[in-house]
């Protein structure tokens, strides 16, 4: 009873586990949740000679029929072997599993279970629920902010075939952002002039004196 006890606890903790390393991998790389959960041990995700970890996909394998590669979060790194290492056979269940975040009956996560699970974290992180594509717009978003036009870049990192599909669904964001932007480019340029002409009249006033 007691061995039994241990087991289901650890099954619990390697569940809890894998949960956050997925929700923490969909804030650094905004994949869709297909992706995620369809991704394969030794053939999506690559142990490289260097150490590190590689994320790939045939074209097949993705919504815009093109190949799609990136590196895994360096700093999820320890976290990842701690979870290949400790956590996910508890998962697997006696199972020998291709994916990275299994099922206890063989196969991979399912939707459902992921979109529970960022319910559950964005409500303790944020007070309000987000579900897993949310969270692609957040980041794309986020990037934008920070990036402003930057518009092929963000269709890579979320894999579009074509920027001007990204452009499509977050272009509305900068129309006022630019707005912004602008205004404070004209503040800044207009506070330098001001020191400029500031500066001239006491550079002349000196002379003068």
């Amino acid at each position: 009873g007691q061995k039994k006890k241990r087991n289901i606890s650890m099954l619990h903790q390697a569940k809890l586990f894998m949960e956050e390393l997925m929700y923490r991998f969909l804030l650094e790389r905004p994949i869709r949740q297909k992706n995620l959960r369809e991704m394969k041990l030794d053939f999506n995700l690559v142990h490289q000679n260097d150490g590190h970890w590689l994320v790939k996909y045939k074209g097949e394998e993705m919504k815009n029929g093109l190949p799609f590669q990136f590196p895994f979060p360096i700093e999820l790194e320890p976290m990842l072997v701690d979870y290949l290492k400790k956590y996910r056979h508890y998962v697997c269940n006696g199972y020998d599993n291709e994916y990275v975040f299994p099922n206890p009956n063989g196969g991979h996560i399912d939707a459902r279970v992921i979109q529970r699970m960022v319910h559950n974290y964005t409500i303790e992180a944020l007070g309000k629920p987000m579900n897993p594509h949310l969270i692609r717009d957040c980041v794309a978003y986020d990037f934008l902010k920070e990036n402003p036009g930057q518009y092929l870049i963000l269709s890579q990192l979320l894999a579009h075939s074509d920027p001007n599909t990204t452009i499509q669904i977050y272009g509305h964001f900068e129309a006022e952002e630019a707005v912004v932007l602008y205004d404070r480019w004209r503040m800044k340029n207009r506070q330098e002039a001001r020191s400029k002409q500031v500066n001239g009249k006491e550079e002349k006033y000196v002379a003068r004196g």
